[in-house]
């Protein structure tokens, strides 16, 4: 289950239910085996009032969620899924009980055996409640809340972004934003913490954290791991998330009435990689100082809120940078401020793009 470059604009499709058919909405779980490596995958399914359905599907140990299903063909018991921005593929069989569906993922020319089974949405007391990510100042040593960090890997610089809370039994759980990746929610698979001593692992990314709190407990310093590669990382406690761009109320989205043409603002776009189309979604805004900040949303790889690095607007010129994932695009805004014609260039290659202006934020 990887994040390939490919996708499809087409709405997700399914032929209604025949007489009979048994129902498939609800939410499904399941657990992809690539060598090693465990992905859980839930795959989401609704349906409409005329029997057609459409899905999505989240891999929550990849900080993708609602990835859609461009298509479903259901012949009950057989079912078929396409996820065309992905390039993948699953088919399988509905059980007699209608409690579990199992079939193989196809991925990259490869067939991996994948199950899915029926689930029940998660409790509301099994979420973290704000509760449990608070800390008091001046209390015992504790590393529940909020932290963020820049980790530096040969001169590109990642934020990172933990949520860690504490339950009433004393047991740890959290989660990992990467802020400049795009990536959300990543799972925490183990935290261990004795004062000061901090260890927490990502067993998917293959990489750990370990340092000391510092006596306040306002700080953890020390080292991320991945692979056989080491580099110092410091955690710094925030009072609450940190985010990849700022918040609404520091930037303008809309420009003034009468003014000159300005990139501020809500577009859509379509990449064009022969032979599916990936959808591009920028939210730019502008702050009091002048300076821009913006984020790209990927609809059809479930990356949302991937921050851009630099911007460079000199009318008509465009400069729109993604450091993090080697991504640019440069070209024009027209007379009228409508659209911005161009190239995305990412890892040497270059492609067609344009941009054109939506009234509020593109939906999925």
């Amino acid at each position: 289950f990887s994040a390939c470059k490919k996708s499809s604009s087409d709405e997700e499709a399914a032929a209604p239910d025949q007489p009979g058919t048994r129902d498939l909405a609800g939410s499904w779980a399941g657990k992809l085996a690539i060598g090693k490596v465990e992905l859980r995958l839930v795959l989401k399914v609704a349906k409409s009032t005329d029997g057609s359905y459409t899905a999505t599907i989240d891999s929550p140990d990849q900080g993708a969620k609602d990835i859609p299903v461009t298509s479903i063909l259901y012949n009950d018991p057989a079912l078929q899924l396409e996820l065309e921005g992905l390039a993948a593929a699953y088919r399988g069989s509905l059980n007699k009980a209608a409690t579990e569906i199992s079939g193989n993922w196809e991925q990259g020319g490869r067939t991996l055996p994948l199950a899915f089974r029926r689930t029940r949405a998660a409790a509301a007391s099994a979420t973290p409640t704000e509760e449990s990510f608070a800390f008091t100042k001046g209390s015992k040593p504790d590393i529940r809340g909020y932290w963020k960090g820049e980790l530096d890997v040969q001169g590109i610089k990642l934020r990172l972004a933990l949520k860690i809370a504490r339950a009433a039994d004393g047991t740890y759980s959290g989660t990992m934003d990467s802020l400049d990746q795009g990536a959300r929610d990543l799972p925490i698979t183990t935290i261990a913490f004795k004062s000061p001593t901090v260890k927490l692992d990502w067993k998917l990314l293959n990489a750990s954290f370990g340092g000391k709190l510092n006596k306040d407990a306002t700080q953890m310093s020390g080292n991320w791991t991945q692979g056989p590669r080491s580099f110092p990382l410091v955690f710094e406690r925030t009072d609450q998330p940190p985010t990849a761009m700022p918040s609404q109320e520091q930037l303008s989205f809309d420009t003034p009435p009468g003014g000159s043409p300005d990139i501020r603002g809500y577009w859509q776009g379509k990449l064009e990689i022969d032979p599916v189309s990936l959808r591009l979604l920028l939210k730019i805004g502008k702050a009091p100082d002048g300076s821009y900040a913006g984020t790209l949303d990927s609809p059809d790889q479930g990356s949302k809120d991937l921050p851009m690095t630099s911007i460079t607007f000199t009318s008509p010129s465009v400069r729109l940078e993604w450091k993090a994932i080697g991504g640019s695009f440069q070209g024009d805004l027209n007379q009228e401020g409508t659209q911005m014609s161009g190239n995305f260039s990412q890892l040497g290659r270059n492609n067609p793009m344009t941009f054109d202006r939506v009234a509020q934020p593109a939906g999925k």
